[in-house]
């Protein structure tokens, strides 16, 4: 009976957890012109079954409310009903709103009022910097990064976030409630597409004790919700350097569920922008360049070297260093009365190319990295209200993981055999065809001695054919 006690209340632990890390509460006042509280007056937030009934002083509280902008209704018999509009729902925060109500005796239609954001947040007991969806759209920047650099107390450096100048490991990052911290690279596991997001929120010290995994701060981020009608948009960009993005948003009502999806494509040519202008390759310093790749020119091999220059247009692409990305969010609720569910998901599919040091790989882009991630998050959370001032929240996520990088003139391999053929002399030229394949096999020493480099001073540019990369491949699934 004791083990039956103990798994219970670890369990009602672990959900109010949960729906602390998701939602917010809405709390004030309903009085009449004189300032007296109204006892049993109905607060609801308009196009939800979320609402509540004021005490004998008129104050109210509603619980679990999502993220996000709503409108409130208050109602009283004898009273005009008052509905005001933009009240904004911040994550683990309390949004005041009070109403003040006029007797129906007073000939007038129902009174509308705006909401608007406040300065100060009252009810945060630590130092919260939040985002809202209207700002994530009209930013700048189209990357979370880019909105998480921007708050005070945050910096990234060298791709890392560091909070209060802390370390990046020392940060903890949530989407939806469920844990998406990436424990062996640091920083995020899942990237949310910004017209997805209703929040982002940073924490920097004093957070509650139901955070872990945190020294130094939290990031959350909670997925947008559907409206009471049927509405999205289309968004596309294009940039230098091949750069194309489309984003498609779409959300609403269908029976008893409100849904909201997004799905983002983009593209770019050369995802690690690098400037240098036109260079010639003059080692004789006769003030011409040197003659380019011997195949074409008829230079032959002298020894370990062998005269090569390089010229390029200002800012020409560098090979073989793009990037193809396609992201689906979406997340469904169902308001079932006292019972409500909610399923958030995410998937991120990447493929790209990595060649680290364009410059020495100007004559074997081909042999560079390629690579392959996947990544896949479902969360789903119930919850059930046993009554207007006490709840019950139950939520499981899930999170895979997968990724896969491979020699690039090969493709990713369908054994490990494959991989062994990298360092095959005759298997690595018979992926070449015409000159370049008889480059390719003269530049290698043997059948599995790969080539030496060509020296230009003392720096190695990689010849034509070596190895450049291996396999690796790794998965992760955490529950």
């Amino acid at each position: 009976m004791k083990n039956i006690l103990r798994i219970t209340a670890l369990f009602l632990v672990m959900s109010l957890t949960w729906a602390q890390q998701t939602t917010g509460k809405i709390s004030g006042q309903v009085t009449d012109n004189a300032g007296a509280g109204l006892a049993g007056a109905n607060v609801i937030v308009d196009g939800t079954s979320m609402g509540a009934a004021t005490d004998s002083d008129g104050k109210y509280t509603i619980l679990n409310v999502p993220a996000g902008k709503f409108a409130l209704t208050a109602s009283y018999i004898g009273y005009r009903s008052t509905t005001t509009s933009n009240v904004e729902v911040k994550t683990n925060l309390t949004t005041p709103q009070n109403f003040s109500m006029e007797s129906s005796a007073i000939e007038g239609d129902a009174v509308t009022i705006v909401g608007e954001k406040r300065l100060v947040e009252f009810s945060a007991t630590n130092s919260v910097r939040s985002v809202n969806a209207e700002e994530i759209q009209n930013a700048a920047s189209r990357s979370v990064e880019g909105m998480l650099d921007m708050q005070a107390g945050v910096t990234i450096t060298n791709g890392k976030l560091h909070i209060r100048g802390s370390r990046a490991e020392e940060v903890a990052y949530t989407l939806d409630g469920a844990q998406i911290t990436d424990v062996i690279n640091t920083g995020r596991d899942v990237s949310a597409i910004p017209e997805a997001l209703a929040e982002i929120t940073v924490e920097a010290g004093g957070y509650g004790a139901h955070v872990g995994g945190a020294n130094s701060g939290v990031v959350r981020q909670t997925m947008r919700t559907g409206g009471n009608e049927i509405g999205g948009n289309v968004r596309f960009e294009t940039g230098d350097f091949g750069y194309q993005d489309v984003t498609a948003t779409l959300g609403g009502p269908v029976g008893p569920v409100k849904f909201f999806g997004a799905v983002r494509q983009s593209h770019t040519d050369d995802s690690n922008p690098s400037f240098f202008t036109d260079f010639m390759v003059d080692m004789d310093g006769d003030g011409v360049a040197d003659v380019l790749n011997s195949y074409e020119a008829g230079v032959t091999l002298d020894g370990d070297s062998k005269k090569i220059d390089f010229d390029t247009d200002d800012g020409a692409t560098i090979d073989h260093r793009s990037r193809d990305n396609l992201q689906v969010n979406g997340t469904a609720t169902m308001d079932l009365g006292p019972i409500n569910l909610r399923l958030s998901g995410v998937l991120d599919n990447q493929t790209g190319e990595s060649n680290g040091l364009p410059i020495l790989n100007l004559f074997n882009s081909e042999r560079q990295s390629e690579y392959e991630r996947s990544l896949n998050m479902m969360s789903v959370r119930g919850n059930y209200f046993i009554n207007p001032d006490m709840l019950v929240s139950v939520g499981v996520s899930t999170l895979n993981r997968t990724y896969e990088s491979y020699d690039g003139l090969f493709g990713a391999p369908g054994s490990f055999g494959d991989v062994l053929g990298w360092g095959d002399s005759a298997t690595v030229v018979s992926k070449y065809s015409g000159e370049m394949a008889t480059l390719v096999g003269n530049n290698w020493r043997s059948s599995y001695q790969s080539p030496n480099s060509y020296y230009f001073g003392q720096f190695p540019f990689a010849r034509e054919g070596d190895i450049a990369t291996g396999w690796g491949k790794n998965e992760r699934s955490t529950l």
